[in-house]
């Protein structure tokens, strides 16, 4: 009796090599399982994400249209133009200024809505686009008193655009151009490079700023 019990132990167990064997395949299958549900979630967690991109990138797009649109002309001063932020925020480095209504959410002190602001337009490398501002109250009490407000860390580059009327063509540039009578010449029209965060996907967007001219084409 004990050798048949040790017989059928014999013939119906597993070696060890076997053994062995089994824990590694089952490892095998358990990392490409985790391989490739991890690439389905990457890849649904992107398909969800790029609604959302878009609808943040027509946002701001949308922001600034208006912003452009409504900026508010001082006498004799032109609605968009070419300053340095008070104080040492960015350094000497120039900005597209602006004036706007601030009854927006985008602008609330202590709570409350404000008036008028003065907004200034800046790009960074890695901060993304952002608007440095202050209302006249601000200034008053403190002349470098500027608040940041982030409009998208997805912009990855911002270009300043000529048209030239004698050749009909588009100049496309990184910095400001002089201006033949001195100091900076604002550009006809800026356009915005935005990069979805994970596949690399690129949106660009085109703005005409004020005054637009009616034979001034969008490229």
């Amino acid at each position: 009796m004990r050798r048949a019990m040790i017989h059928r132990t014999a013939r119906g167990g597993f070696t060890i090599l076997e053994v062995l064997m089994a824990i590694f395949l089952g490892g095998l299958l358990l990392t490409a399982a985790a391989s490739y549900l991890f690439g389905l979630f990457n890849l649904k967690t992107i398909l969800e994400e790029r609604p959302a991109y878009e609808d943040h990138v027509n946002g701001v797009v949308r922001f600034l249209d208006f912003a452009f649109a409504n900026a508010i002309a001082e006498e004799n001063e032109a609605a968009v133009s070419i300053q340095q932020p008070p104080g040492a925020s960015l350094g000497d480095a120039e900005a597209l200024a602006f004036r706007i209504n601030g009854e927006l959410p985008l602008f609330v002190d202590s709570g409350q809505y404000l008036a008028e602001l003065d907004c200034y337009l800046v790009f960074d490398e890695e901060a993304g686009l952002y608007l440095l501002w202050q209302s006249d109250q601000m200034a008053n009490e403190d002349a470098d008193d500027l608040r940041r407000t982030p409009l998208s860390p997805y912009v990855t580059a911002i270009t300043y655009a000529y048209y030239d009327e004698e050749f009909q063509t588009w100049e496309e540039e990184q910095e400001f151009q002089d201006a033949a009578e001195g100091g900076l010449a604002l550009p006809d029209m800026i356009r915005i490079y935005f990069t979805h965060p994970k596949d690399n996907t690129q949106l660009v967007f085109d703005l005409l700023l004020p005054p637009e001219e009616a034979d001034v084409p969008l490229v």
